[in-house]
């Protein structure tokens, strides 16, 4: 096993609990944003594995060993996918993406390479990074000590999906799950973090496209929409069950 990896399951989630709730005095008394508790979060993981730091490295260095570079970025793919048309079925609208709105609210360039490179910043670096090492570097590792592996799975990707908003509830509930069996399947945290950033990266690119609302919103867009969430879904489940199976006969 990985020391980076070994490390970071032996931190307990009542230890985190702690911290969070001191960082969260913190942010209030210094009126920081709330992204700040994701970056302090990241910062004290580091801390506490910091005499195997060196493992990240050698997990870097093995990414697509367990998982290839194609089923890798056809997870990043459909999960995205899946998450758009769902959250389309869930609400008929685009509210889930707001991005498109709050782009459009801006006025100067200044604003808007501002704002791209703040939203960036949190939403394909440090977002990825923090919720990994929480919900399955640690949440599912303590879960899993304690409670069947697949009542960990699905504990874990609830509670992850409770911090994500209404209409992307199904859909981060599912990545959730994926996520703990990329990771469990891998036993590398590297490797979810990459994949969450990639899924991030794509959600993130998207409202950049010229007229995409447009054509998202149109009937044929909808249509054609659902059709490649529901694909993207079986490939997901067909995934998480193959992988799940393979798990379970590891731990007998």
């Amino acid at each position: 096993m990985n020391p980076f990896n070994k490390k970071l399951k032996e931190i307990k989630i009542l230890e985190i609990i702690g911290i969070a709730i001191i960082f969260i005095f913190l942010i209030v008394l210094l009126e920081l944003d709330i992204e700040w508790i994701s970056i302090l979060l990241i910062i004290y993981i580091l801390f506490r594995t910091r005499k195997e730091i060196n493992g990240i490295k050698d997990s870097t260095t093995t990414i697509f060993s367990k998982i290839s570079a194609k089923t890798w970025l056809l997870l990043g793919i459909t999960s995205y996918i899946f998450a758009l048309g769902s959250g389309l079925f869930l609400e008929n609208t685009l509210s889930d993406y707001p991005l498109f709105y709050i782009l459009e609210s801006m006025n100067t360039a200044e604003d808007r390479i501002l704002f791209f490179g703040i939203d960036f910043l949190t939403t394909v670096i440090v977002g990825p990074i923090a919720e990994e090492l929480l919900f399955r570097g640690i949440i599912l590792n303590r879960f899993n000590k304690r409670l069947p592996i697949l009542i960990a799975i699905l504990l874990s990707s609830t509670l992850f999906c409770l911090f994500h908003p209404q209409e992307a509830i199904v859909s981060s509930f599912i990545f959730g799950i994926t996520m703990c069996i990329v990771y469990l399947t891998t036993d590398n945290i590297i490797v979810p973090i990459t994949l969450h950033m990639l899924n991030n990266l794509i959600s993130f690119s998207i409202p950049y496209i010229p007229n995409l609302e447009i054509y998202l919103t149109s009937q044929s867009g909808i249509i054609i929409l659902e059709i490649l969430a529901i694909i993207s879904l079986i490939y997901i489940m067909y995934f998480n069950l193959k992988n799940y199976s393979n798990i379970q006969e590891l731990k007998k």
